[in-house]
This record gives C-alpha cells, structure tokens and sequence, in this order.
C-alpha cells in the first residue's frame, strides 16, 4: 500500500472541493437550481445527469434546513458557520436572502485565501457586501468573514472567536462533506455494509482519500446514538430520499424534463447513502422547528423512530443486493470511480446559543 504524507493527503481533501464545485456549477448552468455567484470561482463543464440531480438534492437539502433555522428568528442577529466551506455559495445565498445573518466561510488557509481573493476582485461581492475589505490575505465585512481554520486542530476554533463569533446569538453549523475525513471517529458513512457502501470504501482508497471509523457509525440510529452523547439535547437523521421526497410535483416535473433521465433506482441508491443529520442544543420547542421533515417521518411523543422513516430507499438497496446485470453493476461502479464524490456523506449541525 503506497503511504503519503500528511500534506498530501490534505492536498487530496482540497481537490474534493473543486469536484463538489464542478458538479454544482453544471447543475446551476443546466437549470436545475439558481447561484448567481457559483460560475465566479468555476466554469461548469458537463457531466452526467445523475450527478446534477444529486448535487440539486444535496443544495436544496441544506437551504431548507438553514432556510427554516433563520426564519425561527426573524428579530434577532443568527450567525451562519460553514466548516470546511471550500469555494461553497451558500453563505452568499444566506446573505442575499436574509439581512439578520452573518455568515462565516472556514477551511485551510490557502483555500481561504484563494477565495478571499476571487471575491475581493468580482463587483458582484461588493454589490452584496459593499464594506467588504481585503486584510492579511482574507476577506471581511461586518456581515461576512473568511476564516483559516483546519477543523483537525480544534485550537483553530480560536480563529472564530477572535472574528467575532459570538455566544449570544443562534448559530447554525454546516459540515458538508467534512468530517469523514477527521481523525479519530469523525466520520459519517451511511449503509458502507451492503455492496454499494463497498464500492463506495473502495472509491475513496483508489483517490487516496481516507475515511476513518466506518464501522463506528454507519447507520442512522449509530449516528443518532452518538450526538446523543456527546451531550446534544435533540437528534434527528435521516437520508436525503427525505428530500427529494419533500419537493413538489411541479418542481420534480420540471427538474425532470430539463434532460433526459431513467436512472431512478441508481438515485435512489445514492440518496440512500448520504446522510442528513440535524443535533439541537438550547434551542426551544426543536420538533417545531422540525415540522418540514415531520411530515414524512412518523414520530411518536415529540420521539423520532428513524426505523420508520417513509423513504424508498430500503427496497432499493434490497433490489440493488440481488442485481445480477452485470452491464448494471459495471455502470453503478463506474458511477463510483468517476464521480465519488457524490457519495461522500452529508452533516448538518447547528447549535443555539442563548442570551448571555
């Protein structure tokens, strides 16, 4: 097995960002959702449908939840922190839309300086944040801040507060894609057990990418389990069927028409495997706030039972465990060589702090 230093393996993570970049832009450029600020760090170039599809669910699946979050507090200030942001919009998309946010962008220093200077020299920054201000290297505005920070070094936190991260407001944390890449037991595969999750392992040792702790959390209930004890007062997870399930018929109608797709049974595979993961602390009445997801899990007494989770997802991975089509399954593993990305797993945590 060929060893690599540990700069190159972080070299490896950076180039992860670039990909998700890549596949969001074309699915921009394609119609699928809207970035008016996504073509200013990457141009799309194409790629197969499913991979639009999956990135719109990812993207649509986060803007929902933050989208929920922020409007909980339409009178108050509610800050946004993206860790391991990358050259991700989102916080641009936050700002445009709501006035009461600041918003955080954090990941390697050099990431973040190559971002800080794509939008230090693109007006349309400036149009949204005219305050905006280039110093050391990295970009600030008393709404937006970029921010060094290697999330395996847990001193860098203090990066944050030295920025102006505060205790007294509600705060939403977003890791998307991150953590399966820290060590120790920060991981979040989902289902890596059946066939699909091993072609899955595989994809990542073939880029040289490690996962770490698949064994110690690769269910939904593992995850839940886990947040619950490291102190977070609610929990909730679940697939991203959830999510595509969540749209509505016209908005599916139209995302489908927009090229020409049969690969249902593959979407639902890889929906199956990407997790959406929400933990609460100090914040009142949660399953309130919950409501949007509510709908398609049953619950019981404010309890979510993620064994009963209304999803497809199951009978598909049942389906995929007995595929004996081997121009099938040659083409789902081609899926995961060229595009593993798509199959790295998605966290979303957010905290409130109360009043001081």
């Amino acid at each position: 097995m060929v060893q690599f230093e540990p700069w190159e393996l972080v070299a490896n993570v950076q180039k992860t960002a670039q990909s998700s970049l890549l596949h969001k832009c074309n699915a921009v450029e394609l119609g699928y959702y809207e970035d008016e600020f996504i073509d200013k760090f990457i141009q799309p170039k194409p790629q197969i449908t499913i991979t639009s599809l999956v990135y719109t669910i990812r993207v649509k699946g986060i803007r929902i939840v933050l989208d929920k979050f922020i409007q909980s507090f339409p009178n108050q200030t509610v800050q946004f922190v993206n860790l391991g942001s990358g050259f991700d919009t989102i916080s641009f998309y936050a700002l445009k839309k709501y006035p009461n946010v600041i918003c955080f962008d954090t990941d390697f220093d050099d990431q973040m300086k190559t971002k800080s200077k794509i939008i230090y020299e693109n007006d349309c920054f400036k149009q949204l944040l005219p305050d905006l201000k280039l110093e050391n290297e990295f970009i600030s505005s008393n709404r937006y801040k970029i921010v060094p920070f290697d999330l395996s070094n847990i001193n860098d936190f203090n990066n944050l507060i030295n920025a102006g991260l505060s205790s007294k407001y509600p705060t939403f944390y977003l890791a998307e894609a991150v953590f399966m890449y820290i060590d120790p037991n920060i991981v979040d595969p989902v289902n890596c057990d059946d066939k699909f999750g091993e072609m899955t392992i595989q994809t990542f040792k073939e880029y040289n990418l490690r996962i770490l702790g698949v064994t110690l959390y690769n269910t939904l209930q593992q995850h839940n389990n886990r947040y619950s004890e490291l102190g977070w007062d609610d929990v909730l997870s679940t697939n991203m069927n959830i999510i595509w399930l969540l749209f509505d018929q016209e908005e599916k109608k139209r995302i489908q028409n927009l090229e020409s797709f049969n690969e249902v049974e593959e979407l639902g595979i890889i929906c199956g495997h990407l997790m959406l993961g929400i933990a609460t602390k100090n914040f009142n009445q949660p399953w309130e706030f919950l409501d949007f997801l509510r709908q398609k899990i049953k619950h019981k007494d404010n309890k979510i039972n993620v064994n009963n989770i209304n999803t497809y997802s199951s009978e598909i991975r049942e389906s995929f465990q007995s595929y004996n089509s081997k121009n099938s399954f040659n083409k789902l593993l081609n899926y995961c060589r060229l595009y593993f990305q798509l199959f790295i797993l998605l966290l979303i945590v957010y905290t409130y702090f109360p009043q001081e």
